[in-house]
């Protein structure tokens, strides 16, 4: 029974094989290192084209390209070195003078904008005397003459409540100007007072116009003055003299001066 079972397997799978017929689904073999070629994926993107190559240059366009590059390569090289050697109380010094021109600009449209207050109230004035004058001699009825004034007041108030807002922008931009200014005097102070004392030597000069010594041959030359000094005085040890088989009491001997 068993043997009978076998030969019948053995008999449809052939005639599956023979009739084309799949006889199991099965996934394509992974690669290598486990991973599938982009180009069996329906998802990847495609390959893109290669690049043109690069066209030659002329002589000229050689040397034009060389002297951008050398430029560039001197812009860097400047800018590089302005950094290195720049003060670093510079960008305090300009945010100060920006901070003092604002201070100047918003304090002179506090000032003029006061003084149009000021001839804005003048002109109502006036015009209402004015109006007070045609209504006394009957040139205007009063309707028209309180029309008029109220024209002249509404236009007066309008103007006032803007110039408020401005002014009370305008002194708040001051008050904070000066408040930084505050801020960066005092860190320019302290940068100053924490700078290097070569580069506060450097931009000593002298009577001449001459810059001062470095801190380096100063130092040198206070040492060998003082060197120099002490030569002349004669040095000796404290056992200078003393034989051992003595007491302890010293032998003073004189010794030759040295010239």
């Amino acid at each position: 029974m068993r043997q009978h079972t076998t030969t019948l397997l053995l008999s449809s799978l052939v005639a599956s094989v023979l009739c084309g017929a799949p006889v199991l689904a099965q996934d394509a073999p992974p690669a290598d290192d486990g991973w599938i070629d982009e180009s069996s994926d329906p998802l990847a993107p495609d390959k893109a084209p290669p690049a043109p190559p690069a066209a030659e240059m002329t002589p000229a366009e050689q040397k034009k390209r060389e002297r951008t590059i050398d430029k560039n390569y001197s812009d860097a090289q400047k800018t590089y070195q302005e950094i290195l050697t720049a003060d670093p109380t510079d960008p305090l010094e300009r945010r100060i003078k920006n901070n003092e021109r604002i201070v100047g600009e918003y304090t002179k449209r506090i000032r003029d904008a006061a003084q149009g207050r000021r001839q804005g109230q003048v002109e109502l004035y006036n015009r209402t005397f004015y109006l007070k004058q045609q209504l006394d001699k009957k040139q205007i009825t009063p309707e028209v003459y309180r029309k008029l004034i109220a024209e002249q007041e509404q236009k007066f108030q309008q103007l006032n409540e803007v110039s408020k807002r401005n002014l009370v922008a305008w002194q708040q931009e001051v008050d904070q100007a000066r408040k930084r200014l505050e801020d960066l005097r005092a860190q320019k102070r302290l940068l100053e007072a924490q700078r290097p004392r070569e580069r506060r030597t450097r931009k000593r000069k002298g009577a001449k116009g001459e810059p001062g010594a470095a801190p380096g041959p100063q130092l040198f030359g206070r040492l060998r003055t003082r060197l120099d000094r002490l030569a002349k005085y004669q040095t000796r040890h404290t056992l200078d003299g003393v034989h051992p088989r003595t007491l302890g009491s010293p032998m003073i001997q004189e010794r030759p001066a040295e010239d």
